[in-house]
């Protein structure tokens, strides 16, 4: 999992820059990547869709972690 994170990793440099950006032109929300402005999407639009997504996360994320203890 953590190799599949890093591939999709934003370098720390260019978050630093949209941090600045934003603070720049006084935005409260910065989205760093493409998935995040996707999961916001649905979170905003279209809710059950985004409930349904998270649920399915966090249901997959307790399993693996069940087989590693």
């Amino acid at each position: 999992m953590r190799a599949r994170f890093l591939k999709r990793a934003i370098a720390p440099e260019k978050v630093a820059e949209l941090i600045i950006s934003a603070i720049r032109n006084r935005k409260f929300f910065i989205i760093t990547s493409f998935d995040i402005k996707l999961l916001f999407f649905f979170k905003k639009y279209c809710f059950p869709i985004y409930h349904l997504v998270m649920l399915t996360i966090s249901r997959v994320r307790d399993k693996l972690f069940k087989k590693t203890i």
